[in-house]
C-alpha cells in the first residue's frame, strides 16, 4: 500500500516542483520559454530520481542487481527495439521541423495552437484506443468460440462509434 502512496506523492510533488520552478524561471528570472523548459526538465529529473530510490533497497520484489551480460540477448533486444527507436527519432525530427516551419510562417501563437491541437489529438486517440482495447477480450472469446460473424458485427459497430466520436471532436475543434 505504501508503494501506491509513494508513487502518488512523487507524481504530485514533481508537478508542484514544476509549478514553483515555472514561476521562478519565467516570472522572477524572466527566462521565458527556456525557463519553462528548464523547470520541466528539473522537475522530471527530481521525480525520476525519487522514483528510483525504492528500487535501490532490496526490500521490494523488484530491485537492481549487477547485470549479467548475454550478448545474444542484447543483440535481439537491439534488433527488436530498433524499429520503435527509429520511429520515435523520426517523429521527433518531424516535430522539430514542423515547429520550425510554423514558427517561421506564423510565429509563437501558431506553434502554441498546433501544440494544443496535438494535445487534443492525444486525448482523442487515448479514448478511441481505450474503446477498442476494452473490446479485445470479447474479440478473443469470439475467435475461441469460432463466432467470426459476431466479431465482424462488433468491429463494424466499434468502427462506426469510433468515427462518430472522432467527428464530434473535429466539429468541436472547428467551432472552438
Amino acid at each position: 500500500m505504501w508503494k501506491n502512496k509513494y508513487s502518488m506523492y512523487m507524481g504530485i510533488g514533481s508537478v508542484i516542483v514544476n509549478i514553483i520552478l515555472d514561476y521562478l524561471f519565467i516570472v522572477y528570472f524572466d527566462l521565458e520559454i527556456i525557463g519553462a523548459a528548464m523547470a520541466t526538465s528539473i522537475s522530471l529529473s527530481i521525480g525520476s530520481f525519487i522514483g528510483i530510490l525504492p528500487f535501490l533497497d532490496k526490500k521490494l520484489q523488484l530491485y537492481f542487481v549487477k547485470p549479467k551480460m548475454n550478448f545474444k540477448l542484447l543483440k535481439n533486444i537491439l534488433l527488436n527495439g530498433s524499429s520503435e527507436s527509429l520511429m520515435n527519432v523520426s517523429l521527433s525530427l518531424i516535430g522539430i521541423i514542423t515547429n520550425y516551419v510554423l514558427l517561421l510562417n506564423g510565429g509563437k501563437i501558431t506553434v502554441a495552437i498546433f501544440s494544443a491541437i496535438l494535445y487534443l489529438d492525444s486525448i482523442i486517440m487515448a479514448l478511441v484506443n481505450a474503446m477498442y482495447d476494452s473490446v479485445m477480450p470479447l474479440l478473443s472469446f469470439n475467435i475461441g468460440s469460432k463466432s467470426i460473424n459476431k466479431n465482424k458485427i462488433l468491429l463494424k459497430t466499434m468502427a462506426f462509434y469510433g468515427c462518430i466520436f472522432s467527428l464530434l471532436f473535429i466539429v468541436n475543434i472547428l467551432f472552438f
